[in-house]
């Protein structure tokens, strides 16, 4: 397989490009040197040791690392943590890395030609952030087109006001050329995107094929979730992923965010919704928690799975 890298996706005139690249840039020349490797994904112990700033700094480091070698091996859930710890540096919660947009443009669009959603909408975000009106509208509409079911619109709060806030910006002289540059995104993606999308889809089948009894299965919000959501009054609407340990038990622990949009302060008021979900217990389990990605969307006063 080949990581495409999108640093600096769109060319001066809005056409999508590949930039090939730069001696100087080791980590783009690292990504863009990887051919047909099999990427393998960090384990569940790593990326929560990652995102716990509760445990000693090398320990952290170390972690990070096999994150990183994962990402550089094209693991799309990798490259999405990578480019969302670049993203929101020392605002995030975890302040392991520091800001850097253009690392997070490298991380982030490669996981988006991947098949990865949230990663979608954080480049409309991060391309909002620096003023580049045309490439945060294009990757808005690609996060509507790939994230958002037609039967989910109506309530997908979220990436309206996204599609808002990105829009109205765009000078009318743009606007074909962000149709272009969209249809060109798809023609030249689509494979690549779908294709993500199903091995996603196929690897999570193969982990319960694999060990049936430390499966997670059946997710779903405790039965008395709605008073902890009592005081979401002000609370603007967004999307934030958290990564979950559960117990033998089915109970969720070490919550820990991986990235909030439109801003970091959205999952500070979702945690506890997060926190509140179970899983079908497996007392036979070995494993102390076993974990799982929750996607969670604030949309019209309530939380809910993105």
């Amino acid at each position: 397989m080949t990581v495409l890298v999108l640093a600096g996706l769109f060319g001066a005139q809005g056409a999508v490009v590949a930039l090939a690249a730069s001696p100087a840039d080791p980590v783009a020349t690292s990504l863009l040197a990887l051919q047909a490797r099999s990427p393998q994904r960090p384990g569940g112990a790593a990326v929560a040791t990652v995102l716990d700033t509760h445990a000693p700094m090398p320990t952290r480091e170390a972690a990070l690392q096999q994150v990183r070698m994962a990402a550089e091996q094209g693991d799309a859930f990798a490259q999405l943590l990578l480019g969302a710890l670049y993203f929101q540096g020392p605002q995030g919660a975890h302040a392991l890395l520091p800001r850097d947009p253009a690392l997070a443009d490298v991380y982030l669009s490669n996981a988006a030609t991947h098949g990865n959603v949230f990663a979608m909408a954080a480049m409309a975000e991060l391309e909002l952030q620096q003023h580049h009106v045309l490439q945060a509208n294009v990757w808005a509409q690609l996060y509507v087109h790939y994230g958002v079911r037609p039967d989910d619109l109506k309530r997908a709060t979220y990436a309206a006001i996204l599609m808002h806030r990105s829009w109205p910006r765009l000078p009318k002289a743009e606007e074909q050329t962000a149709v272009d540059d969209i249809n060109a995104f798809i023609r030249a993606h689509q494979a690549s995107i779908r294709a993500g999308q199903r091995q996603s889809r196929s690897a999570k089948i193969a982990r319960r094929l694999d060990d049936p009894v430390c499966r997670l299965v059946s997710l779903h919000p405790d039965a008395h979730h709605a008073a902890l959501v009592s005081g979401y009054d002000g609370v603007q609407p967004g999307i934030a992923l958290y990564w979950i340990g559960v117990d033998a038990r089915g109970r969720a622990h070490a919550v820990e965010p991986i990235l909030s949009l439109p801003d970091w302060r959205v999952q500070r008021r979702m945690r506890d919704y997060a926190a509140s979900w179970r899983a079908t217990p497996a007392p036979r389990c070995g494993k102390p928690l076993r974990y799982a990605l929750l996607p969670v969307a604030f949309n019209r006063g309530m939380p809910g799975t993105a």
